[in-house]
């Protein structure tokens, strides 16, 4: 069989595109009568691409076989080569790639996401804005300025009973409207009492007067940055935390399609675990 260079390289980009969605493990690739196969050990390697185990005289064939009905029930099930005669470029999966290619679902561990593809889970699903809310109770520079406003002078926590504002306890009572301490007696911490020294609590109050939005989005984009980083990191206790995202599996086919497109091939699926290429034209694919 004449061998295709663009094959080999067509392998590595399926192979790092597959590993930066997670979708690397228990899937094989067999083409020019070589084989790449997801291995755990990381010391294993093809030319600089880590977890792939490289096979060489391989007879995809013996691979691609699988049981089908027969024709006549008395012989029960039989074993076939669905596969394209040419194995121009031959595939078997089973795990998370089986899941997309056969469900239509993305379910992968988040330990085995690469970086760019976090890039657009964050950007294109509601998954990062859920985890900001749930550790800032804010989803932009706006709502952490509404915060920073609302804990100086609307904190529940604490009372706004000031001796330097207020002439009298009564005279609060009533910009409060009575509702402070109905039993008339303090029950919350004044709100200037947070800081070491009164000239700290009016140093806040008058820097916060001035602040805007524009001021805290330096702050806001460190935080957006640390909860990535915190999301990302958190794997389980074991390291195997599975994520599932229904609504970028379409993204993730799409683009696994297009590759195949880009060196001239399509693909059929021969049996659940299993894919075969052929060429869009008769004549080979020139890059």
């Amino acid at each position: 069989m004449k061998k295709n260079s663009q094959m080999d390289t067509l392998a590595m980009e399926v192979i790092r595109f597959l590993q930066e969605w997670g979708l690397w493990e228990g899937t094989s690739i067999f083409t020019n009568g070589n084989r790449f196969t997801f291995t755990g050990d990381h010391q294993k390697n093809y030319k600089g691409i880590c977890n792939v185990d490289f096979s060489k005289d391989i007879d995809p064939g013996e691979y691609m076989t699988g049981l089908i009905g027969s024709a006549n029930p008395e012989e029960g099930n039989i074993k076939k080569c669905l596969a394209n005669p040419e194995h121009i470029f031959d595939m078997t999966y089973e795990g998370p790639l089986c899941m997309l290619l056969k469900y239509g679902e993305y379910e992968v561990r988040k330990a085995d996401i690469g970086e760019k593809a976090w890039d657009y889970i964050f950007e294109h699903t509601d998954i990062l804005d859920e985890h900001l809310y749930a550790k800032y109770e804010c989803l932009n520079a706006a709502g952490l300025h509404r915060l920073i406003m609302e804990d100086i002078f609307e904190n529940q926590e604490y009372s706004a009973w000031d001796p330097l504002v207020f002439d009298t306890w009564e005279e609060y009572q009533e910009f409060t409207n009575g509702e402070a301490y109905p039993d008339g007696e303090e029950k919350k911490l004044p709100n200037y009492l947070r800081y070491e020294t009164y000239g700290d609590y009016l140093k806040v109050l008058e820097k916060v007067e001035k602040l805007s939005v524009k001021d805290v989005e330096p702050l806001w984009k460190a935080m957006v940055n640390k909860a990535k980083k915190e999301f990302v990191a958190y794997c389980g206790p074991d390291g195997n935390l599975k994520i599932s995202i229904p609504g970028i599996a379409g993204h993730v086919y799409s683009e696994f399609r297009n590759i195949f497109s880009r060196y001239g091939l399509w693909f059929e699926f021969e049996f659940d675990w299993s894919l075969s290429c052929y060429r869009e034209r008769e004549m080979d694919y020139v890059m």
